[in-house]
């Protein structure tokens, strides 16, 4: 649309911004077809940009009746739109979405008492719409709030919501680990092997099977590099020539160096993999498996111990601790079943294009593959 589509609207109130006050508000835009460009709210102001149709002299009549009828003060401006300033407090939910409409948001403040005071920024970034919502709520129901961002997931197509965890401020951030296969890379990296040396199908349904938790991981690991024995050094140099970084991955550790984040792979994935990756995206530490060698042939053995769910979360303790960090100070990040200890036991830890039970137990998730997406998610502000 052009831009004498675009109007702009500001409701004024003389008390701090409310959940029942975004009520009236997102009940006013309903009654004309829109989608939100922009959204901000400083002081005890809201601002809306909206792409809309026509806006008839019977609507503007019915905001400026309602308005005046319920306290509030509405104004069309065409100044710049202020910023806003979000407090160290509360709770603040992200969104990554295509467009933002009235009826969103509504779903998002359902669960909030009315006299809960909101703080609102949303505008376009890129290909998507960049929204952050704060409320300064006293006790909320976490678990079901999370709930309900999962299921607006499933019923809006490309709407990405989360709920940041108590007491997580991203400005706080000092340590990022990370899974390896699908994660880091776009590849299973032993599915990979196992491809080139004619042994995928069988060693895939077993990868599979851990990944959903439907197998111990240890237990399958040694299963599938015993498909592996005989497989020589020059095979994996070949594999390794068609692994690809997941996007986004260089853009997210170039912001991780910036800002003086040390990073971490903690994977069950294999050294020959791991190690050339963390040096291409400067990564300092690295936990990973490892296979028995002999005559440069894979003996179809691991060496122990093997890195399994549980050593991924005892690695990130002992990072932390080596690093004098607490939890709030840290993000992990994974795929697999077998990432959810080391993803609960960061102050952040997500869920990346995972499965459905890796996003019902992390308390944050993201479904595109683009890794730079994190930044926003977390709730930096993105370049």
């Amino acid at each position: 649309m052009s831009d004498s589509n675009i109007l702009e609207v500001s409701w004024s109130s003389n008390a701090p911004l409310t959940v029942g006050a975004y009520r009236d508000f997102l009940a006013y835009l309903e009654l004309a077809p829109h989608v939100i460009v922009r959204a901000t709210s400083v002081d005890q102001t809201a601002y809306f940009s909206l792409k809309t149709g026509p806006l008839s002299d019977s609507v503007r009549a019915e905001w400026d009746q309602r308005s005046f009828a319920q306290g509030y003060r509405i104004e069309w401006y065409t100044q710049t739109m202020p910023a806003t300033a979000f407090s160290r407090d509360g709770y603040r939910i992200t969104g990554l979405t295509p467009e933002i409409r009235a009826d969103h948001l509504k779903k998002l403040l359902e669960p909030f008492n009315a006299d809960s005071i909101v703080s609102l920024h949303s505008e376009p970034h890129r290909e998507f719409v960049l929204t952050r919502i704060q409320v300064l709520a006293q006790t909320i129901d976490e678990t079901g709030i999370r709930e309900r961002l999962l299921k607006i997931r499933e019923t809006e197509n490309g709407h990405e919501w989360n709920l940041l965890p108590t007491g997580w401020i991203p400005e706080d951030l000092r340590m990022a680990a990370f899974d390896l296969d699908s994660t880091l890379i776009e590849q299973e990296g032993l599915d990979e092997l196992a491809r080139e040396y004619g042994c995928y199908e069988p060693v895939s349904q077993v990868t599979e099977a851990a990944m959903r938790g439907e197998l111990d991981f240890a237990a399958s690991f040694t299963r599938r590099v015993a498909y592996l024995k005989g497989l020589e050094r020059q095979a994996v140099k070949t594999v390794f020539e068609r692994i690809e970084l997941t996007p986004g991955a260089e853009d997210f550790f170039a912001f991780l160096s910036r800002n003086g984040i040390q990073s971490a792979i903690f994977s069950g994935g294999f050294d020959f993999f791991a190690e050339p990756i963390a040096a291409r995206l400067g990564i300092s530490w690295v936990v990973c498996n490892r296979l028995e060698w002999k005559n440069d042939q894979v003996t179809g053995m691991p060496l122990f111990p093997i890195v399994d769910a549980a050593r991924k979360a005892q690695a990130l303790i002992e990072l932390r601790e080596k690093l004098s960090l607490i939890a709030g100070d840290t993000l992990a990040v994974g795929d697999g079943a077998n990432d959810i200890p080391m993803l609960l036991e960061a102050g952040a830890g997500v869920a990346f294009h995972a499965k459905p039970k890796v996003k019902q137990a992390a308390r944050l998730a993201l479904d595109r593959r683009d890794l730079r997406l994190l930044i926003p998610l977390l709730g930096f502000v993105p370049d």
